[in-house]
Order: C-alpha cells, then sequence, then structure tokens
C-alpha cells in the first residue's frame, strides 16, 4: 500500500472545504499521525476513544503513542509506571473525582490502579497534564476528539479501512492468478527441475516473462486517445498522481517515472483496477491451458487484442459513454491501496456505520 488514512482524510477535506477545522487539522502533521494511529492501531483509537478506558490499557497507549510520535522509546517501562503513578497520585489526592474522570470497577485499587476506569474527561485532563502536556499531539488530540471533529474523523477512519479490506482481498486474488500464470510460463522454459541451479534460473525468466505480459495486457486499460499511453503502466501511474504532465519534457517526465516506481505498480491498481488485471491474467492461463503448444507472447497478444476490442478494461457511465481518460486512470489507480476517488468517498460517508459513541460527559 503507497498511501494512508491521512491521505484519505486529506482527500474529504480538499472536497469539502466548508469543514474549516478539517481543512486546519489536514495540515497538522502531529494530527494525520494520530489519524493514521488510530486507522492501524487498536490501542491509538481506543486513546481517541470517548469511551471510558481501562487504565493500565490507557497509560500503554498514551506512552507508546507518544514514544512512536517522538521516535524515543528508550525507559519505556519506566515512562510507563512514572505516568501511572501521575496519574494515580491526582486521584489519591482528589485532583480527579470519582464518576467524572474515573470510575472503579469490582476489586478496584488506588494503590495499584487495577480495574480504574478514566472516563473521556479524566483521559483529556490527564493528556493536558502529563505525557501529551504541552506537546503538540496534546493539541492535536483536543482537536481530533472535540464535538465538531469526532465523529466525522471516526466515520472517515473506518471508510478507510473497509475500503483497505476491500482492496486487501481483490489483491490477494490477483496475486494468486499472477502466480498461477507464472507458473504457467515456468512450464515453457526448458530446465531440470532437479538442478537447483537450474530451477532458480527458470524461475526468474518466468516471473520477468510474466510481467512482461502484464504490460502488454495492460494497453487494453488505455482510453483511444493518446494521452494515455506514454509510459505505460508507469506513465499512467504518473498523470494519476500529478508527478508530471502527458506532454511534460523528457528530463522532466524520466524523474517522474522514477519516483511513481518507488513502489510495484500492479499493487497501487485500485480494487477495480486490481480485479481487472486478474482477469486478463486468469484469461492467459486458460487460454495457455487449451493451446499448450502455442507461444505465450502470442497467447497475451490475442488475450490484449480482444479486450482492446472489447473495450472491456474502460469503465463507462451509466449510459454507456466512455469516461474520458483522466476518470479512466483514476478508476484504475484510485491514487492507490484502498483509497477511493472523491465521489466514492461521498457516498461511503452516507452509508451507516458503527461509531465509538461519544461520551455525554465531553
Amino acid at each position: 500500500m503507497t498511501h494512508s488514512c491521512s491521505d484519505y482524510v486529506q482527500q474529504y477535506a480538499d472536497n469539502n472545504l466548508e469543514h474549516a477545522l478539517l481543512q486546519q487539522t489536514a495540515k497538522d502533521p502531529a494530527a494525520l499521525f494520530l489519524i493514521n494511529q488510530a486507522a492501524n492501531c487498536d490501542h491509538v483509537q481506543t486513546l481517541l476513544s470517548r469511551e471510558s478506558t481501562l487504565l493500565s490499557k490507557y497509560v500503554h497507549a498514551t506512552v507508546s503513542t507518544y514514544a512512536t510520535f517522538h521516535k524515543c522509546h528508550d525507559r519505556f517501562r519506566e515512562r510507563k509506571a512514572d505516568y501511572k503513578a501521575f496519574i494515580l497520585e491526582r486521584i489519591n489526592t482528589g485532583s480527579f473525582s470519582e464518576d467524572v474522570h474515573y470510575s472503579r470497577l469490582p476489586g478496584a485499587s488506588l494503590r495499584t490502579g487495577n480495574n480504574i476506569m478514566l472516563t473521556s474527561v479524566g483521559k483529556d485532563v490527564a493528556l493536558s497534564q502529563g505525557v501529551f502536556g504541552r506537546d503538540a499531539l496534546s493539541t492535536a488530540y483536543a482537536t481530533l476528539t472535540s464535538p465538531e471533529l469526532y465523529d466525522l474523523c471516526f466515520t472517515l477512519i473506518e471508510c478507510y479501512k473497509k475500503h483497505l479490506l476491500e482492496w486487501g482481498a481483490a489483491r490477494a486474488t490477483n496475486k494468486r492468478a499472477f502466480n498461477d500464470l507464472k507458473n504457467a510460463v515456468l512450464t515453457t522454459i526448458p530446465h531440470d527441475p532437479l538442478s537447483h541451479g537450474e530451477a532458480e534460473e527458470a524461475k526468474k525468466a518466468a516471473q520477468a516473462k510474466t510481467m512482461r505480459y502484464d504490460k502488454t495486457m495492460y494497453t487494453s486499460f488505455f482510453h483511444p486517445e493518446p494521452d494515455t499511453k506514454r509510459g505505460g503502466m508507469t506513465g499512467q501511474l504518473v498523470l494519476v498522481k500529478n508527478l508530471a504532465a502527458a506532454d511534460a519534457p523528457p528530463d522532466e517526465w524520466k524523474k517522474a517515472m522514477k519516483e511513481a516506481k518507488k513502489n510495484t505498480l500492479s499493487k497501487q491498481l485500485s480494487r477495480l483496477g486490481q480485479a481487472r488485471q486478474e482477469l486478463m491474467r486468469a484469461e492467459m492461463d486458460d487460454m495457455h491451458s487449451d493451446n499448450p503448444h502455442s507461444d505465450m507472447s502470442h497467447i497475451a497478444n490475442v488475450v490484449t487484442t480482444r479486450a482492446i476490442d472489447e473495450q472491456r478494461n474502460l469503465s463507462r457511465d451509466i449510459g454507456g459513454n466512455l469516461f474520458p481518460p483522466d476518470v479512466q486512470r483514476r478508476k484504475n489507480f484510485n491514487h492507490a491501496a484502498g483509497l477511493p476517488p472523491p465521489d466514492a468517498l461521498l457516498r461511503a460517508l452516507t452509508a451507516p456505520l458503527t461509531l465509538p459513541a461519544p461520551n455525554a460527559a465531553a
């Protein structure tokens, strides 16, 4: 995956300029860090949640988040112990009020902190005074947990995770299709399977050939207009990421192509793009099974020509009209793994989601 949840939030902010606070948040590195962490780490989502949290879990989440942000993992256990002692001191001295800042479960200990629950109010106060005190993370935490942003941010995070799961499923089946095709290609390369050296060289050759066939088949993704063809699959990614214009000078284009190649290109396809590529790979594999003595390059050309003639890999609107080149590219790449285009994101936000319930005392 090449993009993160913060990219998802920034995309939403760019398309919803009326959310002034979100615009500001999308420019705050600390806030974007917390958003990314919340999308990938349960303990950070627990930290931001407005639900009450066990003191021990809260302390671990806070100190771990602080250490990751500041890249200071030394004395981690000591930091946790110190922060827990800091909160317990406030509880035992009356600075924290029971049922406002904390509550006690059966068997709770004010000495060890076992079975002590911090409310959202307690977490807010602790973060403003403790590890996050006078820190960029403290400001970011306060912004993300504010009534103006809390529900929206958690909705965006849940949408991102949902699309990421869907993309991951499509990516997994596409990878299997690639491996199946590569194994078919391997059978066409003479080698002694009992010779380790020959077998390894054959596998490398099969990998290279399969990737070359992918490039051939990917030409069926091109719009009839010529601006999508420069640079092949990599060029498509250059354009969709706005790394360079289609008519950029050679030096600028070469630099942009190098930037686009920093990640596996196939991995940067959208869920729809993954499915289209999987079908092409599977069709080629099936055609080889029916025609085991035909040249694999010829089979790749046949599959590609048919897809181009049928415009199978080009998206159309509901009226059957081809989308323009920029929309075609976005549908195939969508700015990479799990990140839908703005219109799909907005539709996703209208779907019912299970969100952490805001605390009434917050």
